[in-house]
């Protein structure tokens, strides 16, 4: 398991996130990300890519359609979607599948 610290890259800015495999594995930290796999089996109801209520981030191959997931869009989205108030989940890292 490891946390990433809230961070200043350039102009972009990075939340607080733990990076893990397996998101049981990790407590609640508030304010905290958790960034994880684990869960390869496109239930996005429960585990989208970006759940907003639990503040994870499921980047299995699956979700993420077997290609990497750019930090910098992930905390795009976050910032996005918060700046907009809607906490409904982002189920897919990839638009070439509905």
């Amino acid at each position: 398991m490891g946390l990433l610290d809230p961070t200043h890259v350039g102009a972009q800015e990075y939340p607080a996130a733990t990076l893990v495999h397996d998101p049981a594995d990790v407590p609640e930290i508030p304010g905290t990300w958790v960034i994880h796999g684990h869960h390869h089996n496109n239930d996005l109801k429960n585990y989208p890519f970006i759940n907003f209520t639990s503040r994870r981030i499921n980047v299995s191959a699956e979700v993420i359609g077997y290609v990497p997931a750019s930090l910098s869009a992930i905390c795009e989205e976050i910032r996005t979607n918060e700046k907009h108030g809607t906490s409904d989940p982002v189920l897919l890292n990839y638009s070439h599948v509905s």
